[in-house]
């Protein structure tokens, strides 16, 4: 299964996964499983503000270095300007790291920058 969640939506998973640690009475599953979700803020990628349209920015990785990955995402941040990426690719690239990379559709001055996460879980 492959997942791209912001990061507030990780953030929220990880919530809702130690707030659900030990409630039920339903009927018990294998031993293990989750104990809690990591997020992981990876690289980061910024055009130089004189980029033509369609450059690529990136790609970005984040790895998962303890835990499993079970998904990722990325953000663009600093859209003030008038220079605007948007992410083209986001993706599990190896089995512990979520790959991102984004292009250039206009171009102006005041860059952004692209950020990759990986949702880790222990």
């Amino acid at each position: 299964m492959r997942a791209i969640v912001s990061r507030a939506e990780a953030a929220g998973l990880a919530w809702a996964l130690s707030c659900h640690q030990g409630v039920g009475t339903g009927a018990t599953g294998a031993t293990g499983g989750l104990s809690s979700v990591t997020i992981v803020t990876g690289g980061s990628a910024t055009p130089t503000g004189s980029d033509a349209v369609g450059t690529l920015v990136g790609p970005v990785t984040a790895t998962c270095t303890t835990g499993t990955l079970v998904g990722g995402g990325a953000n663009v941040t600093n859209t003030a300007g008038k220079l605007i990426v948007a992410v083209t690719s986001s993706y599990p690239s190896a089995s512990n790291t979520w790959s991102a990379a984004g292009t250039v559709v206009h171009g102006s001055a005041n860059p952004p920058t692209l950020t990759v996460y990986a949702l880790c879980a222990h």
